[in-house]
C-alpha cells in the first residue's frame, strides 16, 4: 500500500504536480482541426505511446492471474478505417429499420455518413477503435468495473 504523504510543510513550488498541466490544458481535438492535405502520415511510435499509457488504467481484475484487462484497442489505418467504415454501412443496410422510423431517415443519415468517410475522416491517418470486453476471465466482475477500467484506459490515452 502506498505510504500517504503530508505536504503541509512542503512549499508549492516543490510539490511534483507534472500530471496537472496535462488534466488541466486537455481538450477534444477533431479532425478538422488538424486537417492538411500535406500533412505527414502519424509516427507509429505514437500510437504505440498511447496504447502503452492505456495499458497501465486501473483494472480490478489484475489482482487474477488469467483476467485480462477488458479494454482492448483495434488500430486502423487509412484503409482499414475507410474498409471498416464501409463495412459498417453495410451492415445498417441490412437492418435501418431497428433503428430508424421511415427509410428517408436512414437515407439522409447513410448520405451524410459516407460522405464523412472521405470528408470529416478524410484526413486522419489512423483510428483506435475502442472495444470494452464483458467477462475477460475466469473471474466475473459487475459490468460498471469493466466499462470504468475501459474508460480509465481511455483517459490515460488522452494524458498522454
Amino acid at each position: 500500500m502506498a505510504k500517504e504523504t503530508d505536504n503541509a510543510d512542503v512549499p508549492a513550488s516543490q510539490i511534483d504536480y507534472s500530471i496537472l498541466p496535462c488534466i488541466t490544458s486537455r481538450r477534444s481535438i477533431f479532425p478538422n482541426a488538424y486537417a492538411k492535405d500535406d500533412a505527414p502520415e502519424l509516427d507509429d511510435r505514437i500510437i504505440s505511446s498511447l496504447l502503452a499509457a492505456a495499458r497501465y488504467g486501473p483494472f480490478h481484475g489484475g489482482r487474477y492471474k488469467q483476467n485480462m484487462h477488458p479494454a482492448k484497442f483495434v488500430v486502423l489505418k487509412k484503409q482499414g478505417m475507410v474498409e471498416m467504415q464501409k463495412l459498417t454501412l453495410r451492415y445498417y443496410d441490412m437492418v435501418w429499420e431497428e433503428h430508424w422510423s421511415t427509410r428517408e431517415d436512414y437515407l439522409k443519415w447513410r448520405a451524410t455518413t459516407e460522405g464523412e468517410i472521405t470528408g470529416r475522416w478524410g484526413p486522419c491517418t489512423h483510428m483506435i477503435a475502442i472495444v470494452a470486453r464483458r467477462r475477460s476471465g475466469p473471474r466475473v466482475f459487475p459490468e460498471w468495473e469493466e466499462l470504468a477500467a475501459t474508460a480509465c484506459a481511455v483517459q490515460n490515452m488522452h494524458l498522454q
